[in-house]
Protein backbone atom coordinates (compact mmCIF):
# COMPACT_ATOMS: atom_id res chain seq x y z
CA UNK A 1 0.00 0.00 0.00
CA UNK A 2 2.59 2.66 0.76
CA UNK A 3 4.65 2.29 -2.66
CA UNK A 4 1.31 2.87 -4.44
CA UNK A 5 0.13 6.56 -2.10
CA UNK A 6 2.99 7.15 -0.40
CA UNK A 7 1.45 6.60 2.71
CA UNK A 8 2.09 4.97 5.80
CA UNK A 9 1.23 0.84 5.96
CA UNK A 10 -1.24 -0.67 8.76
CA UNK A 11 1.98 -1.78 10.85
CA UNK A 12 3.08 1.86 10.84
CA UNK A 13 0.17 3.37 11.17
CA UNK A 14 -0.85 1.19 14.72
CA UNK A 15 2.97 2.35 15.57
CA UNK A 16 2.06 5.70 15.51
CA UNK A 17 -1.39 5.50 17.05
CA UNK A 18 0.26 3.39 20.09
CA UNK A 19 2.82 6.48 20.20
CA UNK A 20 0.31 9.24 19.85
CA UNK A 21 -2.07 7.19 22.92
CA UNK A 22 1.08 7.16 24.96
CA UNK A 23 2.04 10.89 24.36
CA UNK A 24 -1.55 11.62 25.15
CA UNK A 25 -1.99 10.22 28.45
CA UNK A 26 0.94 12.15 29.87
CA UNK A 27 -1.19 15.56 28.86
CA UNK A 28 -5.06 16.62 28.37
CA UNK A 29 -5.00 16.47 24.58
CA UNK A 30 -7.74 14.44 22.12
CA UNK A 31 -6.60 12.34 19.46
CA UNK A 32 -9.42 11.85 16.39
CA UNK A 33 -9.26 8.61 14.67
CA UNK A 34 -10.93 8.56 11.42
CA UNK A 35 -11.53 4.84 9.65
CA UNK A 36 -12.84 5.74 5.71
CA UNK A 37 -13.62 3.02 2.87
CA UNK A 38 -14.57 4.04 -0.30
CA UNK A 39 -18.16 3.75 -1.50
CA UNK A 40 -18.59 1.34 -4.50
CA UNK A 41 -14.38 1.13 -5.52
CA UNK A 42 -15.42 -2.28 -7.16
CA UNK A 43 -17.34 -0.45 -9.88
CA UNK A 44 -14.54 1.23 -10.46
CA UNK A 45 -12.29 -1.20 -11.08
CA UNK A 46 -14.54 -3.37 -12.98
CA UNK A 47 -16.00 -0.80 -15.19
CA UNK A 48 -12.56 1.19 -15.96
CA UNK A 49 -10.03 -1.22 -15.07
CA UNK A 50 -7.27 -1.42 -12.26
CA UNK A 51 -4.94 0.47 -13.62
CA UNK A 52 -7.61 3.39 -13.01
CA UNK A 53 -8.71 2.16 -9.82
CA UNK A 54 -4.67 2.72 -8.70
CA UNK A 55 -4.85 6.02 -9.78
CA UNK A 56 -8.08 6.84 -8.09
CA UNK A 57 -6.28 5.23 -5.17
CA UNK A 58 -3.44 7.88 -4.98
CA UNK A 59 -5.88 10.77 -5.96
CA UNK A 60 -7.52 10.22 -2.77
CA UNK A 61 -4.20 9.60 -0.95
CA UNK A 62 -3.57 13.03 -2.28
CA UNK A 63 -6.74 15.03 -1.13
CA UNK A 64 -6.64 12.95 2.30
CA UNK A 65 -3.31 14.77 3.12
CA UNK A 66 -4.17 17.92 1.65
CA UNK A 67 -7.21 18.37 3.88
CA UNK A 68 -4.88 17.95 7.02
CA UNK A 69 -2.54 19.37 8.94
CA UNK A 70 1.36 18.34 8.75
CA UNK A 71 1.22 16.20 11.85
CA UNK A 72 -1.48 14.62 11.57
CA UNK A 73 -1.07 10.91 10.20
CA UNK A 74 -2.64 9.65 6.65
CA UNK A 75 -2.43 5.54 6.05
CA UNK A 76 -3.82 3.12 3.25
CA UNK A 77 -4.46 0.04 5.62
CA UNK A 78 -5.13 -2.31 2.84
CA UNK A 79 -7.67 -2.00 -0.62
CA UNK A 80 -10.06 0.87 -0.64
CA UNK A 81 -9.20 1.66 3.20
CA UNK A 82 -7.59 4.85 4.79
CA UNK A 83 -7.36 5.41 8.71
CA UNK A 84 -6.13 9.25 9.77
CA UNK A 85 -5.02 10.30 13.04
CA UNK A 86 -6.10 13.90 13.84
CA UNK A 87 -3.46 14.87 16.71
CA UNK A 88 -3.36 16.80 19.54
CA UNK A 89 -6.60 18.63 19.19
CA UNK A 90 -7.35 20.21 23.02
CA UNK A 91 -11.59 19.78 22.58
CA UNK A 92 -13.41 17.66 20.07
CA UNK A 93 -15.65 20.77 18.66
CA UNK A 94 -13.88 20.28 15.02
CA UNK A 95 -15.36 16.78 14.44
CA UNK A 96 -18.18 17.99 12.42
CA UNK A 97 -15.96 19.82 10.18
CA UNK A 98 -12.98 18.06 10.02
CA UNK A 99 -15.55 15.05 8.85
CA UNK A 100 -17.58 17.62 6.47
CA UNK A 101 -14.26 18.56 4.62
CA UNK A 102 -12.46 14.87 4.32
CA UNK A 103 -15.74 14.14 2.58
CA UNK A 104 -16.06 17.37 0.59
CA UNK A 105 -12.31 16.79 -0.88
CA UNK A 106 -13.21 13.01 -1.58
CA UNK A 107 -16.06 13.39 -3.91
CA UNK A 108 -14.75 16.63 -6.22
CA UNK A 109 -14.97 14.78 -9.82
CA UNK A 110 -12.00 13.31 -11.00
CA UNK A 111 -11.06 12.95 -14.58
CA UNK A 112 -8.64 9.81 -14.78
CA UNK A 113 -7.32 8.33 -18.13
CA UNK A 114 -9.66 10.41 -19.73
CA UNK A 115 -12.92 9.05 -17.60
CA UNK A 116 -14.81 11.35 -15.31
CA UNK A 117 -15.67 9.74 -11.90
CA UNK A 118 -17.18 10.76 -9.13
CA UNK A 119 -16.19 8.83 -6.04
CA UNK A 120 -17.38 9.05 -2.54
CA UNK A 121 -16.28 7.62 1.39
CA UNK A 122 -18.02 6.47 4.37
CA UNK A 123 -15.97 7.57 7.69
CA UNK A 124 -16.00 6.10 10.89
CA UNK A 125 -15.11 8.04 14.06
CA UNK A 126 -13.50 7.16 17.29
CA UNK A 127 -12.15 9.87 19.99
CA UNK A 128 -9.41 9.40 22.58
CA UNK A 129 -10.07 9.15 25.69
CA UNK A 130 -13.83 9.59 25.79
CA UNK A 131 -14.91 6.25 23.27
CA UNK A 132 -11.73 4.27 23.79
CA UNK A 133 -8.29 4.50 25.76
CA UNK A 134 -5.88 1.70 23.90
CA UNK A 135 -5.23 1.80 19.91
CA UNK A 136 -6.99 -2.01 19.34
CA UNK A 137 -10.28 -0.66 20.58
CA UNK A 138 -10.27 2.68 18.94
CA UNK A 139 -9.67 1.09 15.80
CA UNK A 140 -12.58 -1.62 16.24
CA UNK A 141 -14.63 1.35 17.07
CA UNK A 142 -13.94 3.76 14.30
CA UNK A 143 -14.59 0.54 12.05
CA UNK A 144 -17.91 0.64 13.39
CA UNK A 145 -18.71 3.78 13.04
CA UNK A 146 -17.84 3.43 9.37
CA UNK A 147 -20.07 0.71 8.46
CA UNK A 148 -23.13 2.85 10.44
CA UNK A 149 -22.14 5.46 8.17
CA UNK A 150 -22.59 2.91 4.96
CA UNK A 151 -25.61 1.46 6.60
CA UNK A 152 -26.79 4.76 6.44
CA UNK A 153 -26.81 5.63 2.91
CA UNK A 154 -22.83 5.88 2.53
CA UNK A 155 -21.02 9.67 1.38
CA UNK A 156 -21.33 10.56 4.88
CA UNK A 157 -19.53 10.15 8.72
CA UNK A 158 -20.38 8.90 11.99
CA UNK A 159 -19.16 9.17 15.66
CA UNK A 160 -18.85 6.27 17.54
CA UNK A 161 -22.16 5.40 19.46
CA UNK A 162 -22.43 2.44 22.23
CA UNK A 163 -24.99 1.11 20.73
CA UNK A 164 -23.17 0.40 17.71
CA UNK A 165 -21.55 -2.62 19.06
CA UNK A 166 -24.53 -4.89 18.85
CA UNK A 167 -25.63 -3.53 15.37
CA UNK A 168 -21.74 -4.97 14.51
CA UNK A 169 -22.32 -8.38 16.05
CA UNK A 170 -25.84 -8.65 14.50
CA UNK A 171 -24.03 -7.41 10.56
CA UNK A 172 -21.02 -10.15 11.43
CA UNK A 173 -23.78 -12.40 11.81
CA UNK A 174 -26.00 -11.68 9.17
CA UNK A 175 -23.01 -12.08 6.75
CA UNK A 176 -21.83 -15.36 8.45
CA UNK A 177 -25.73 -16.61 7.47
CA UNK A 178 -25.69 -15.06 4.25
CA UNK A 179 -22.37 -17.10 3.29
CA UNK A 180 -24.10 -20.40 4.24
CA UNK A 181 -27.00 -19.24 2.59
CA UNK A 182 -25.25 -18.95 -0.55
CA UNK A 183 -23.49 -22.32 -0.24
CA UNK A 184 -26.74 -24.04 0.35
CA UNK A 185 -28.59 -22.16 -2.27
CA UNK A 186 -31.07 -20.89 0.26
CA UNK A 187 -31.86 -17.33 -2.31
CA UNK A 188 -34.44 -17.92 -4.81
CA UNK A 189 -35.53 -16.32 -8.08
CA UNK A 190 -38.77 -14.10 -8.19
CA UNK A 191 -40.17 -12.79 -11.07
CA UNK A 192 -42.41 -9.86 -10.95
CA UNK A 193 -43.70 -9.16 -14.16
CA UNK A 194 -44.21 -4.91 -15.73
CA UNK A 195 -47.29 -3.83 -17.14
CA UNK A 196 -47.09 -1.54 -20.46
CA UNK A 197 -49.89 0.82 -19.35
CA UNK A 198 -50.62 1.72 -22.52
CA UNK A 199 -51.91 -1.59 -23.63
CA UNK A 200 -52.61 -3.45 -20.12
CA UNK A 201 -50.12 -6.26 -21.62
CA UNK A 202 -47.03 -7.94 -19.58
CA UNK A 203 -44.10 -6.08 -21.25
CA UNK A 204 -41.01 -7.41 -19.12
CA UNK A 205 -40.33 -9.33 -16.36
CA UNK A 206 -38.14 -7.89 -13.36
CA UNK A 207 -35.76 -10.84 -11.97
CA UNK A 208 -36.16 -10.52 -7.46
CA UNK A 209 -33.85 -12.21 -5.20
CA UNK A 210 -35.09 -13.38 -1.89
CA UNK A 211 -33.68 -15.19 1.23
CA UNK A 212 -35.75 -17.75 2.54
CA UNK A 213 -34.04 -18.42 5.52
CA UNK A 214 -34.79 -21.79 7.16
CA UNK A 215 -35.04 -20.52 10.68
CA UNK A 216 -36.31 -16.63 9.90
CA UNK A 217 -38.33 -17.02 7.00
CA UNK A 218 -38.20 -14.29 4.53
CA UNK A 219 -35.37 -11.77 5.00
CA UNK A 220 -35.45 -8.03 3.67
CA UNK A 221 -33.57 -7.54 0.97
CA UNK A 222 -32.44 -4.29 1.97
CA UNK A 223 -31.31 -6.20 4.56
CA UNK A 224 -29.32 -8.99 3.12
CA UNK A 225 -27.97 -6.92 -0.27
CA UNK A 226 -26.61 -4.19 2.32
CA UNK A 227 -24.11 -7.03 3.53
CA UNK A 228 -23.26 -8.53 0.87
CA UNK A 229 -22.37 -5.20 -1.24
CA UNK A 230 -20.04 -4.36 2.16
CA UNK A 231 -18.43 -8.11 2.28
CA UNK A 232 -18.42 -8.66 -1.57
CA UNK A 233 -20.68 -11.27 -1.24
CA UNK A 234 -23.10 -9.16 -4.14
CA UNK A 235 -20.82 -11.05 -6.72
CA UNK A 236 -22.14 -13.97 -5.80
CA UNK A 237 -25.96 -13.36 -6.06
CA UNK A 238 -26.02 -14.18 -9.88
CA UNK A 239 -28.57 -16.37 -11.22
Amino acid sequence: PAALTGLVNRREFERRLDQAITTARRGDNTHILCYLDLDNFKLVNDSFGHHVGDLLLRSVAERLTGALRAGDVVARLGGDEFAIIIDSLVETGPISRIADKLITNITRPLQLENNDIVVSGSIGIAVYPEDANNAETLLRYADMAMYAAKGEGKNTWRRFAPNMAGHSTLRLSLENQLRVALDEHQLELHYQPQIDLGTGQISAFEALARWNHPERGYISPALFFAVAGDSGLVRRLGF
